[in-house]
């Protein structure tokens, strides 16, 4: 058996780190005007968010879903509670990753062009129907179906109930295609920089584009190439987190045979499950570190609130009230006055 206090433990810190973390992140994007006027910016938002509500909300419910919880009534709502909130962000971060990586596509592909065809108000609008797509296909589990008598005990604790026809277009359509797109498209952004950056070198700062050549700055190129690098990164950690998750849960529900007879319920099911859904929670955590240590831009952003915490903390002598300096009985004026 998989021991309670440990595994509750875990998921705790974990969503302590994932809740302070991308607390920060949505914090310093917000108060940086480089960086919140960004249609990019948006879309890490986006995720960053994803990664907050996941701290906040879904680790603590799998981590109530551990105990044995004797009400049925809290036990149906802590158990589906989880299933439907773990859809969303699961979803929420695939289509999440996804978006950036079309942003990125479109940015290497538009160059110049990009900025006036990509706004933070078109970003928007985008992210509204993107979300509205999700909350529509995760909420068709709802939706009663016939069920089996021997299926009785999951019935009377879920009524949140994945059909396997659900299943598989998630996993195909909402999962396995966008995921094989994203990797197609980094492939062309790697190999459109690596021409870009020769092609700059070569014609002394001019790029050839479908529209006629374009002046480039040095600055703008390297810009182009540290940001695309930094969602290929983010993206590569999505992929090493949630991979396990992508290959563990179709195998165990369309492929019975690749399991032994008594895995079912077994203490191996239960460590594999958790195994497999803690590294993909840890990706909340993954996300907003490399956010921190690649972005130029946040890094500023960073170092500009710790400058102002130490400044709240240690401030300039100059600075402090002559009414503090008073209060101690050791000046001159204190004594003055006695």
């Amino acid at each position: 058996m998989l021991d309670t206090s440990a595994a509750v433990t875990f998921l705790i810190v974990l969503a302590v780190a994932a809740i302070f973390l991308n607390s920060l992140c949505i914090y310093i994007i917000r108060a940086t005007k480089s960086l919140k006027n960004r249609p990019s910016s948006m879309l890490i938002l986006n995720l960053l968010m994803i990664h907050l509500f996941q701290g906040l909300v879904v680790l603590p419910l799998y981590a109530a879903k551990k105990f044995t919880i004797k009400s049925i009534f809290w036990a149906r709502f802590v158990n589906n509670s989880f299933r439907v909130t773990y859809m969303i962000t699961f979803y929420g971060t695939v289509l999440g990753v996804f978006c950036i990586s079309i942003d990125r596509f479109l940015a290497t592909y538009w160059l110049n062009l990009y900025k006036p065809r990509v706004t933070v108000k078109r970003v928007c609008i985008g992210l509204f129907l993107l979300w509205a797509y999700i909350f529509a296909l995760c909420m068709i589990p709802f939706v009663p179906a016939s069920q089996s008598k021997s299926n009785k005990t999951f019935i009377t604790m879920y009524f949140y109930k994945q059909q396997e026809e659900w299943v598989l277009f998630m996993l195909l359509f909402n999962t396995a295609l966008p995921y094989c797109l994203v990797v197609i498209m980094y492939t062309y952004i790697i190999y459109r920089l690596r021409v870009l950056s020769d092609n700059h070198t070569k014609s002394g700062g001019k790029i050839l584009q479908q529209n006629g050549t374009l002046k480039m700055r040095d600055k703008d190129l390297k810009r182009y190439r540290q940001v695309a690098y930094l969602t290929v990164v983010l993206t590569v950690s999505y992929g090493v987190f949630w991979t396990p998750s992508f290959i563990y849960y179709p195998l165990l529900s369309f492929c019975k045979s690749c399991f032994p007879k008594k895995f079912g319920g077994s203490n191996l099911e239960e460590h594999l499950g958790f195994i497999t859904k803690y590294l993909a929670f840890f990706d909340a955590v993954a996300a907003p570190l490399i956010y921190c240590f690649y972005h130029a831009d946040f890094r500023r952003g960073l170092m500009k609130i710790k400058r102002s915490l130490l400044h709240t903390l240690h401030p300039h002598p100059s600075e402090i009230p002559l009414t503090t300096l008073n209060e101690d009985s050791s000046t001159p004026e204190k004594m003055y006055h006695t």
